[in-house]
């Protein structure tokens, strides 16, 4: 509906008054009436004053309240999309990265449960001019304990291929650098590393594709454990003493969901 005038109509207000009385007759949920003089605190009783003054006075403490919130909303989504980008940089490298920054987020987490961490590349460019292990991992509290680690990632499933690389040349030659045997051999994976986590398949799911690794006291890990491993141990839910003993007892494959709490 339009309200048209002509120019010569005059006191166009109450030409509108009229249209909108109008309207709210035919649809008076779009278009209220005319407000209710009773209820206006100008021709209200001094308790009824009162009282409406008290109802805008928490009006206002509503409309505090809320814009305090707004406020610390906005504050704690940008703390969390800080956040976000620490972790794509941090720790979920573990789930997404390969090469030198897959190695350095295991260096990292394996840190955190309590080992040493020596990545290899500088020894080995100096002592045995060879690329073989990534990194050599020992625990302070067991000085003749250590792990040779190869380190993976893939873009689709783990290769079985890959498992006997950590068994070859770089056991060869610590035994002659050393002397002896390592105490483990692991072989780290991060596979599917372009997909979410979650719909992730295990990797290397056949025990008898990781026998090599069983007969050397080795392990398959997988970076997706070590990352669910360390969110439980920052959550409280475990502590690092426990996975670290967990990980050293490791034989055929790793699963942090069996690490005995308790233990460590």
């Amino acid at each position: 509906m339009s309200l048209v005038l002509p120019p010569e109509t005059t006191d166009h207000r109450a030409w509108l008054v009229w249209f909108l009385r109008s309207l709210n007759k035919i649809d008076p949920d779009a278009f209220p009436g005319d407000p209710d003089w009773t209820r206006a605190p100008s021709w209200s009783t001094a308790g009824t004053q009162t009282m409406h003054d008290e109802l805008q006075k928490l009006h206002e403490e509503r409309s505090k309240l809320l814009a305090e919130l707004d406020e610390r909303e906005r504050a704690a989504a940008s703390q969390l999309e800080e956040a976000r980008a620490a972790d794509k940089v941090g720790y979920q490298r573990l789930l997404t990265a390969d090469g030198d920054e897959l190695e350095s987020a295991v260096q990292k987490v394996l840190t955190e449960f309590g080992f040493t961490v020596q990545n290899m590349d500088g020894h080995h460019d100096q002592v045995t001019k060879a690329k073989l292990e990534d990194l050599r991992v020992s625990d302070p509290e067991d000085p003749e304990w250590i792990a040779l680690v190869e380190i993976k990632g893939y873009t689709k499933g783990a290769k079985t291929n890959d498992v006997t690389q950590i068994l070859g040349r770089p056991m060869r030659a610590y035994i002659l650098e050393t002397g002896r045997e390592p105490s483990t051999v692991w072989h780290i994976v991060n596979p599917e590393r372009t997909v979410d986590p979650s719909t992730r398949k295990d990797a290397i799911p056949s025990d008898l594709d990781l026998e090599a690794l069983t007969e050397a006291s080795g392990a398959l890990i997988e970076t997706r454990q070590l990352f669910l491993a360390l969110r439980d141990v920052q959550a409280g839910k475990l502590d690092a003493p426990a996975i670290k003993l967990s990980l050293k007892n490791a034989l055929t494959r790793w699963d942090y969901r069996k690490v005995d709490p308790k233990a460590g």
